[in-house]
């Protein structure tokens, strides 16, 4: 049984399944849970200031990066 964000485990199993190490993921989401998986985890994450959470909530946070549009994500992949 697998826990929901914001608890890592769904991560630790993809990174086994996958034989990947943390520090090769990034999470791009869109949220306050997105932001507090991708720390419970370990990885860096990037937010989406459109979407599920209000922007003003977003700013509350401390992402690798702020993402206004899709094409943002080229900026740092």
């Amino acid at each position: 049984n697998v826990l929901r964000k914001p608890d890592s485990m769904a991560m630790e199993i993809l990174l086994e399944q996958m034989n990947l190490d943390i520090t090769e993921v990034s999470y791009v989401g869109d949220s306050r849970y997105d932001y507090l998986f991708a720390k419970n985890c370990g990885c860096d994450c990037y937010l989406f200031t459109y979407g599920y959470e209000k922007k003003d909530m977003l700013f509350n946070y401390k992402p690798k990066a702020f993402l206004y549009k899709s094409s943002d994500l080229l900026e740092y992949f």
